[in-house]
C-alpha cells in the first residue's frame, strides 16, 4: 500500500503532462496555435524539469520521477520539433512541366505535375501572378494549414527511418506487379534522376 501511495503523484504528473500535450497538439492541429507556441510550451515544460532535476538532486526519494518526466518530455520535443521547419510554408503549387520520354527514342512520354511550397507568403493573387511569370502552367494552389504540416511532418519521420517509402518508388513496385516480370527498359526508367 505505500508503494501505490508513493506513486500516485508520479502517474498523476505522467497523466497531466499527457493531457496537457493532447491539448496542446488539438490546438495546433485545429489551428488555434502555431509550432512557436506548440513548441515552446513543450520546451519550457521541459526546462521547469531540468530545474527541479538540479533542484531535487539529492532527494532520492523524487529524482527518479522527476528524471522520468524530464526524459518524457524530452522525447515529446525531439518528436515534435521539425514542425519549425514546416511553419514558413504558407502554399503549394502544382503545376505541369516538360514530359520526359519513357523509353529512349520511343516517343513515349509521360505527363509531369511537379509542386513547389511557397514560404512566408500570404497573398494569393501575388503568387499566381509570379509563377505565371515564370511561365508555370498552375494546376492547383492551396493554403497550407497545421493538420497538412503534422502529416508532412509525420511522412518525412517515416520515410527517414524508412518505414515509408516515396510515391515514386511505391509507383515503381506497382508498375513491376502489373507487368508481372522485370524489364530492364522500365528498370532504367524507374532508376532515373531527372524527375522534377
Amino acid at each position: 500500500m505505500n508503494v501505490k501511495k508513493r506513486n500516485m503523484p508520479f502517474l498523476i504528473l505522467c497523466f497531466a503532462i499527457i493531457i496537457f500535450y493532447l491539448m496542446l497538439w488539438y490546438a495546433y492541429f485545429k489551428d488555434f496555435i502555431n509550432s512557436f507556441i506548440f513548441i515552446g510550451t513543450i520546451f519550457v515544460g521541459l526546462v521547469i524539469m531540468l530545474i527541479n532535476l538540479v533542484v531535487f538532486r539529492n532527494d532520492k526519494s523524487r529524482i527518479g520521477e522527476i528524471r522520468w518526466l524530464t526524459i518524457i518530455l524530452a522525447l515529446l520535443l525531439c518528436f515534435e520539433i521539425r514542425l519549425l521547419w514546416y511553419e514558413s510554408y504558407t502554399y503549394t503549387a502544382s503545376f505541369h512541366v516538360k514530359p520526359i520520354e519513357v523509353f529512349d527514342e520511343s516517343g513515349i512520354h509521360i505527363m509531369v505535375v511537379s509542386t513547389i511550397d511557397i514560404e512566408y507568403v500570404e497573398d494569393k493573387e501575388l503568387i499566381i501572378r509570379s509563377l505565371e511569370k515564370e511561365n508555370l502552367n498552375i494546376i492547383d494552389l492551396y493554403k497550407l494549414n497545421n493538420k497538412i504540416r503534422y502529416e508532412s511532418k509525420n511522412a518525412e519521420l517515416l520515410k527517414w527511418l524508412r518505414i515509408q517509402k516515396d510515391e515514386f518508388a511505391i509507383m515503381g513496385r506497382n508498375v513491376k506487379q502489373y507487368l508481372g516480370d522485370d524489364p530492364s527498359s522500365i528498370n532504367g526508367f524507374l532508376n532515373r534522376k531527372d524527375f522534377p
